[in-house]
């Protein structure tokens, strides 16, 4: 397995996730070119703070967790896990073993995350071979039952009816 990519490698893909270029990048920000690359070849931790925040706040990231390493939107930063969760489940509709599963899956290490992925990545993927396989079911698979179903409904309608008749004939031949 290869290296961990630094916090700057990071930084930099998120940023030609959203932009063309570095340089189309440090034109949005006002920023020299020549500054934000040297902060990319330097470090973020050797960087200016007002650099810093410049970068974070028009990405959208917090530059407290910057600095410790971590890309995360300045919004997330604010929550605690369980908000965040919260949020993930009511947008989601996850159940309540679905949150237990994420709680517990944040818990793993980076080996064991990986291992998980992995093996729901497969899973994945057997299920859609599987869809693919299945014909969907016809419209009309339960009609006999529905059939069957109805003819006993009126039936026992029919009985209902016969034996409320016969109550109410016979409460009229005793007066």
């Amino acid at each position: 397995m290869g290296k961990d990519k630094s916090i700057e490698e990071k930084l930099k893909e998120l940023i030609l996730s959203r932009h063309k270029s570095i340089r189309e990048f440090s034109h949005a920000i006002h920023m020299p070119y020549s500054t934000l690359d040297s902060i990319f070849k330097r470090g973020i931790n050797k960087a200016s703070v007002t650099n810093i925040i410049n970068i974070c706040q028009y990405l959208g990231i917090s530059a407290d967790m910057l600095s410790d390493g971590q890309i995360i939107s300045s919004s997330a930063v604010n929550l605690e896990n369980s908000e965040i969760l919260e949020v993930l489940a009511q947008r989601y509709n996850l159940s309540e073993d679905a949150k237990g599963f994420i709680k517990s899956f944040v818990e793993l290490d980076e080996k064991e995350m990986d291992a998980v992925l992995k093996f729901m990545g497969k899973l994945v993927s057997v299920n859609n071979e599987m869809a693919a396989t299945i014909e969907p079911p016809q419209s009309n698979v339960f009609a006999d039952e529905i059939t069957q179903a109805k003819a006993i409904l009126d039936k026992q309608e029919k009985l209902d009816k016969l034996h409320n008749d016969g109550k109410q004939g016979k409460g009229r031949l005793s007066s």
